[in-house]
C-alpha cells in the first residue's frame, strides 16, 4: 500500500533531520507525513502512529520557524491521537506527556492559565496511568513539580504548594 511507502520515507527523513538538522529534510518530512495521512482511512490502525509522527515533525518545525500554525496543528494532532482510542493506547501516559509539551510551548508564548491548567491535568492523568516501575515515572513527577511551581507563581494557592511537596517527596523515593 502507498501509505506504507510514504510513511517509511517520512520516517527516514525524520531520522535524517534528527542527525543533520536540515530544514529541507524537515519540510519534506512534514509534506510526506501529510501525504501518508491522506492515504489512511480514519479507522486505519496505523493512523495514530502517523498522526503522532506528523505532530512531532510540526513541533520541530515550530521550533525552527516559530509558525503558530505549526504549533496549533501539532496540538490538534496530539489531541486526535488521544481521541482515536482514549482507553487502549499503549503507554498512553507518553502521549499525554507529548500533548503537555506542545501546550507548554504555547503557554510559554502567551501565558494562558488555561494552557497551564491543561498541562497539570495531563501530567496528573499520565501519572495515574504510568506504572510505578516505569523509568518515565520520575520524569513525569519532576515535570509535574515544575509545572505546579509555575502555576503556584501565577495563582499563589496553598494547594499547589502542598501538592508540589508531595510530588517531590514521591520523586525522591
Amino acid at each position: 500500500e502507498r501509505h506504507v511507502y510514504a510513511f517509511n520515507l517520512a520516517h527516514a527523513l525524520k531520522r535524517r533531520y534528527e542527525l543533520s538538522h536540515s530544514l529541507n529534510d524537515l519540510e519534506r518530512c512534514v509534506r510526506v507525513y501529510d501525504e501518508a495521512l491522506e492515504l489512511l482511512p480514519p479507522s486505519h490502525p496505523e493512523r495514530a502512529t502517523c498522526l503522532r509522527s506528523l505532530a512531532w515533525s510540526l513541533s520541530c518545525r515550530f521550533d525552527r520557524s516559530h509558525s503558530l500554525d505549526d504549533l496549533e496543528r501539532s496540538i490538534r494532532l496530539h489531541r486526535e491521537v488521544l481521541e482515536l482510542d482514549p482507553t487502549g493506547l499503549p503507554e498512553k501516559y507518553l502521549h499525554l506527556f507529548s500533548l503537555k509539551c506542545v501546550l507548554k510551548r504555547r503557554y510559554d508564548l502567551f501565558h494562558s492559565l488555561d494552557d497551564l491548567e491543561q498541562c497539570v491535568s495531563l501530567l496528573k492523568e499520565g501519572l495515574e496511568l504510568c506504572p510505578a516501575d516505569s523509568p518515565y515515572r520520575i520524569n513525569l513527577l519532576e515535570d509535574l513539580g515544575l509545572t505546579l511551581g509555575e502555576r503556584l507563581a501565577r495563582t499563589n494557592t496553598v494547594c499547589d504548594f502542598k501538592e508540589r511537596i508531595r510530588v517531590y517527596t514521591e520523586a525522591s523515593k
